[in-house]
């Protein structure tokens, strides 16, 4: 938008646009490091609104995503209408949130037998829901490549998560998880592991162990500088870091590195000190290891 178009707008609209602005920005930032988002890019179609797609034919439709999901059932209806869906993006009831920031998620319960009837699915991003538990009707998705639960109240994973076979992303950002089951090294196609903005004090020891990732996120990208932001527009509703100590000999980056499949691992740290620590240790893998600072809302630390 032209500089000389902005200048005329008054006051409030100017406030208004610069949000949109600021919003569309970060969302470019944070989808930068997010391998699900890529991915789904590359191998999947472009997912058309389920308002249009219930206008069209049903079996030529494979990739849909529903805003302001309000169902308490998932699937609904109108989604079994679509034999074919490959890709399915589904969020929560935004617009709730906005009106009112202080609402819950929608608590969203997992119709098992009507979810295997979406046998065809490959590709499912769930947001802004409050499950709490993870969703095991997704368990039933035997053909998932990328699985992605966000900013949804997630504290553990399932011990059999393992079922989902041909898994490669599994992306759980800004849930409340603080460790991972053993079974997920038994995935043997995961490839890229995404529990940025969790609750997690220590490397999770069995990633030592899960002999195909290429890609670990470990950081805090959408962290505390982007929480007043999300606080405003009522959609946030996590509030968890990483906080790893990578000083700590429990936390051997090396050990990771030890898998030679391993293409980048994303991590954050405290303070300068501590960034200069990870250079040095890890200077002959440096070029694999992505170093964010953790920030707070009243200072984003800046190292030389």
């Amino acid at each position: 938008m032209p500089l000389a178009f902005i200048a005329k707008m008054k006051n409030s609209n100017k406030i208004i646009l610069l949000v949109l602005i600021i919003t569309s920005f970060t969302a470019c930032v944070t989808s930068k490091q997010s391998e699900s988002i890529k991915f789904a890019n590359s191998k999947f179609p472009k997912a058309i609104a389920i308002s249009k797609a219930l206008h069209k034919n049903h079996d030529k439709i494979n990739s849909i995503i529903i805003y302001d999901y309000t169902d308490s059932i998932f699937p609904n209806d109108d989604l079994l209408k679509f034999n074919n869906l490959s890709k399915l993006q589904v969020y929560g009831h935004i617009s709730l949130y906005k009106a009112n920031p202080s609402a819950r998620p929608i608590k969203l319960r997992f119709d098992t037998l009507k979810i295997k009837q979406l046998k065809n699915l490959k590709y499912i991003r769930l947001h802004d829901f409050d499950f709490e538990e993870f969703p095991e009707g997704l368990l039933r998705l035997n053909e998932l490549k990328v699985l992605c639960i966000i900013n949804s109240g997630i504290k553990y994973l399932p011990n059999n998560i393992n079922k989902l076979c041909n898994l490669e992303i599994l992306e759980l950002r800004l849930n409340n998880i603080n460790s991972l089951p053993s079974s997920i090294k038994l995935m043997d196609s995961l490839k890229v592991l995404d529990i940025a903005n969790n609750d997690f004090r220590v490397i999770p020891q069995i990633l030592y162990d899960v002999t195909n990732l290429q890609y670990i996120v470990l950081s805090n990208p959408e962290g505390p500088a982007y929480l007043p932001l999300k606080k405003s527009t009522g959609i946030y509703f996590g509030n968890t870091n990483n906080v790893i100590n990578y000083r700590d000999e429990n936390n051997n980056l090396n050990k990771i590195f030890e898998n030679p499949q391993i293409k980048r691992i994303y991590i954050s740290v405290a303070n300068c000190d501590e960034q200069i620590f990870v250079k040095s240790k890890y200077s002959n893998v440096l070029s694999k290891i992505y170093i964010e600072r953790r920030e707070t809302e009243s200072n984003i630390l800046i190292c030389p």
